[in-house]
């Protein structure tokens, strides 16, 4: 973040909201000021920061993260960033600026059509100099001015994006690209009201040269220090070299719990889904009735005759089939055209009686755990529809769901086909990584008032949303 001359030059977004598309957006690294390795979103991991010394009108800071460096250097009039990798094998390196105001590249060239893919992202075009050497942009806002000199050995793209949360309309945005084993950006970033004080900003070797106004000022660079180099001043030192803290270990190394595991069995036919249990094998459920699975808000988990239920299972190549039938003695439901609730990241589905489904590739041993595809699936009013919609956290357009409902002397019954996700391969001794939560309303509240959840858990379900931790899903073997 930076802010000067009573702008926020460069703000970090935040996130809007859990519960629409453009979370995907503010969740990526390409909305943030931050780098990123082979048009992917930094993976989650620790950053550390190696250097840290303030002398007064000149800061630094050094951190890393895997492989990527980055020194930020702060003076009296000017910013310098210096985003490095240091990698066994070539990579694309992208350093996006989300800058306020109104942007203009004052370097001489031209614009020509480019991609980047990603679905947020629109408009993209790359700038083509007129001649080697750094390109200079800046952004004008309220009176004030933020000038940028990039130098680098790639390409820069344009492109426009969502602005930040609140704002509808589109803002654009640059993505400095290069490649290579040890490739290297540097930005200098200049706020001004008045005229620029940089006239040239140049690299050589391990030195950056910014010709200011007032004479050339040297920085140098090496893994613990950076000096800058005045004419007419003696050097200035910057190291605060950090010890660095050992990860952490625990003194005791706990097994992780056994996951849950049930059977899907594979049908030459699909069911006829329409609320009862025909067309299912019924000899080894899914069951959902012990208080180590009930998420609960206020009042303890109220027991197997309040609410509980079983599901069944069962598969085919293109589909999974499930039969979900819940006890509750008060089903309430959502109508489909009441009007929003507004609560704060929380889709309005999850306060009635249904249903949320996770399906993912199974998990390799050791290796993290794939991202899902879950929908929300509520009974409609009708008595024999469902309504569907993916969570908040799913990826991608997954295919429909479709499935029907019905009451029962208990409560409920609803069944649904659910296709398979990508990455998701059935056959006979397959696995399948698989969550079931059922939603518990009850008249008269505004939220939802507690959760059965298939894999177990127990807890509060407060700020969950539609939300299930990929890592805490159970197993489905799927049966020949």
């Amino acid at each position: 973040m930076l802010h000067a001359d009573g702008v926020d030059w460069l703000p970090d977004p935040g996130t809007g909201s859990y519960v629409t598309r453009d979370l995907f957006w503010y969740r990526s690294t390409l909305a943030h000021n931050a780098p990123r390795l082979d048009g992917e979103s930094q993976p989650p991991g620790n950053a550390s920061c190696e250097c840290f010394d303030d002398h007064g009108e000149w800061a630094w800071v050094q951190g890393r993260f895997n492989d990527l460096l980055r020194m930020i250097v702060t003076g009296p009039a000017y910013v310098v960033d210096m985003t490095m990798l240091a990698a066994r094998e070539e990579q694309l390196l992208e350093l996006p600026w989300h800058a306020a105001g109104r942007g203009e590249v004052h370097t001489k060239g031209r614009w020509v059509d480019d991609e980047l893919a990603d679905e947020f992202v629109t408009h993209v075009q790359r700038f083509v100099p007129g001649a080697p050497g750094p390109v200079v942009l800046s952004q004008l806002e309220g009176g004030a001015q933020l000038t940028a000199h990039l130098v680098f050995e790639g390409a820069l793209l344009e492109m426009e994006g969502p602005g930040v949360p609140g704002e509808r309309d589109r803002a654009k945005f640059y993505v400095v690209r290069t490649r290579g084993r040890n490739p290297r950006i540097v930005t200098v970033l200049e706020p001004h009201k008045d005229s620029s004080v940089i006239r040239a900003v140049r690299t050589r070797g391990d030195a950056i040269e910014i010709e200011t106004t007032a004479g050339l000022e040297r920085h140098r660079f090496s893994a613990a220090e950076w000096i800058v180099e005045r004419e007419g001043q003696d050097p200035l030192v910057l190291r605060g070299r950090r010890e660095q803290t050992p990860p952490f270990v625990p003194l005791l190394q706990i097994d992780p719990p056994t996951p849950a595991t049930a059977p899907s069995f594979r049908v030459a036919g699909p069911p006829p889904l329409d609320g009862t249990l025909e067309g299912f094998d019924l000899s080894e459920p899914l069951e959902l009735g012990l208080e180590d699975q009930y998420r609960r808000s206020e009042d303890a988990y109220p027991g197997l005759d309040d609410f509980s239920a079983v599901a069944y299972a069962a598969w085919d190549e293109s589909t999974l089939y499930l039969a979900v039938d819940v006890t509750k003695p008060d089903l309430v439901l959502r109508p489909a055209t009441a009007p929003p609730l507004r609560l704060d990241n929380e889709p309005d589905e999850i306060h009635s009686d249904g249903l949320q489904v996770y399906v993912a590739p199974a998990r390799r041993a050791g290796g993290e755990a794939v991202a899902p595809v879950g929908y929300l699936i509520v009974p409609s009013e009708d008595g024999h529809t469902v309504r569907a919609s993916t969570t908040s956290d799913t990826h991608g357009t997954p295919a429909p769901v479709r499935g029907g409902w019905r009451r029962t002397d208990a409560g409920y019954c609803v069944t649904v086909a659910i296709p398979w996700p990508a990455g998701v391969h059935p056959h006979a001794g397959g696995r399948v990584s698989f969550d079931l939560i059922i939603n518990e309303m009850l008249p008269g509240r505004v939220r939802r008032v507690g959760q059965l959840v298939w894999s177990g858990g127990g807890g509060w379900v407060w700020l969950r949303g539609d939300r299930q931790d990929p890592a805490r899903f159970g197993i489905l073997e799927l049966v020949g």
